[in-house]
């Protein structure tokens, strides 16, 4: 999910395990023009790793590639959207905790970045489902409190990322946002829905900034974390463009100082 540069020839990574959950990792020398794990360790890779406890980190044994995603990263919108999905796990999840379900959610979400050509719709799909999985989302499909069904009005987003109706709707408690019923509909789906259908559903750029917003909004509120690559996907940016040599610019910048000042590294 992570990487980072330790000491001068190793590096530690922050990876999610299907048996431990999100633990530390050190490898030794990984740096070196010769390690034979450099191309191996890779962001959103999927790979089997021999590990010991050391003093302060798990520290690597061996490493073999599982699955490769490397030819993602030749495109700037599944760049962008990996950062997303990285940054969720490494950032909202607590060390060695294992989430039900997650380890499988984050594989099916990979595999689908080298075919699916909406990366941003994949990656707040697995926002989304993220906090599914962790227990902070209630049905869309009723007032929280009185369980009228919505029928097209507007509902009200409470801090537990569930919805009140306009008669339930109590002026002295946290509102966090005012969620139209267009909306209220596509929250439902992916509620109820399994990811592939998820990913099926025809939606707008901007109705994902608003449930990107939206999944933020409750997210800060329940664990006090500001996602960068969120707040990035919700501000008002120009198009992208491809300049000369393959580089990707934004307003002048090339995609490398773009990531390094707006997003997760």
């Amino acid at each position: 999910m992570r990487k980072r540069d330790f000491d001068e020839t190793g590096r530690l990574f922050s990876v999610y395990t299907r048996e431990i959950g999100k633990i530390t990792v050190l490898a030794k020398g990984v740096r070196k023009i010769n390690s034979k794990y450099g191309g191996i360790l890779e962001n959103l890779n999927q790979v089997r790793l021999s590990l010991y406890h050391g003093k302060n980190f798990y520290l690597l044994q061996e490493a073999q590639l599982i699955f490769n995603i490397q030819t993602f990263w030749q495109n700037w919108p599944r760049t962008l959207s990996g950062f997303q999905v990285m940054e969720t796990v490494d950032r909202i999840l607590e060390e060695e905790k294992v989430v039900g379900g997650l380890f499988e959610l984050l594989e099916e979400t990979t595999r689908h970045f080298i075919t699916f050509k909406k990366t941003d719709w994949l990656a707040t799909v697995f926002y989304f489902n993220l906090l599914k999985l962790l227990g902070g989302i209630s049905s869309f499909n009723h007032c929280s409190k009185c369980g009228q069904k919505f029928s097209g009005e507007r509902g009200f987003l409470t801090s537990r990322l569930s919805l009140l109706c306009q008669t339930c709707l109590d002026p002295t408690k946290q509102i966090l946002e005012t969620v139209e019923g267009k909306l209220i509909q596509i929250l439902n789906f992916l509620e109820e829905e399994p990811l592939a259908r998820q990913l099926s559903l025809r939606v707008s750029q901007k109705e994902i900034q608003a449930i990107n917003s939206l999944v933020d909004l409750y997210q800060r509120s329940a664990f006090d974390k500001r996602l960068k690559t969120i707040d990035f996907l919700c501000r008002d940016n120009k198009p992208f463009k491809i300049g000369a040599h393959g580089r990707t610019s934004h307003q002048g910048e090339l995609i490398s100082d773009v990531l390094r000042e707006n997003l997760y590294l």
